[in-house]
């Protein structure tokens, strides 16, 4: 056996080791993960599928991880609204004495959305939620947070009334 049949056999079996690595990789991750990879990260994180498909399942999971890592920070408490909810606007408004409101805008708002959010708050501070179906919210002159009301000629150009989530 020459050193040339030695080496050229170790690199088959490294080939085979780097690509069973990589799918190790690649499939365990949240984004590519399906099936029984995503039920053991639902598992290890505390959210398990409770019959829900992939897409649905992948989107608990990563709200479940913000919940998981957050301390109450209100950038934190943005970006898992806007994760959960697919919108494209949250405001975050402090309350005096111990309050937060956020106003929100998505499609449907997913069922348990107040619970989930209530658990990255801070003990004691309460939540409220406005949501605002697609679109801006309606806001007064001088907000440049969303849009104020419609003209005559243009009914559907103005903000968005919100739904107070209870």
């Amino acid at each position: 056996m020459n050193l040339h049949e030695i080496l050229k056999s170790a690199s088959a079996q490294m080939q085979e080791i780097s690509q069973a690595l990589n799918d190790l990789h690649t499939l365990r991750s949240i984004e590519n993960a399906f099936g029984l990879s995503l039920d053991g990260i639902g598992e290890i994180i505390g959210e398990l599928r409770a019959g829900r498909e992939d897409d649905e399942y992948r989107a608990a999971i990563k709200f479940r991880i913000g919940i998981n890592i957050s301390s109450g920070q209100p950038e934190t408490i943005i970006s898992v609204t806007k994760s959960a909810t697919e919108a494209s606007f949250v405001q975050y408004q402090e309350i005096y004495p111990a309050k937060v409101l956020l106003t929100v805008n998505g499609g449907i708002p997913p069922s348990g959305l107040k619970i989930a959010i209530q658990k990255i708050l801070p003990a004691g501070v309460g939540l409220e939620i406005d949501y605002i179906m697609g679109g801006l919210p309606f806001v007064f002159a001088g907000d440049n947070d969303g849009l104020g009301f419609s003209e005559v000629n243009w009914a559907n150009e103005g903000g968005i009334l919100a739904e107070h989530l209870t």
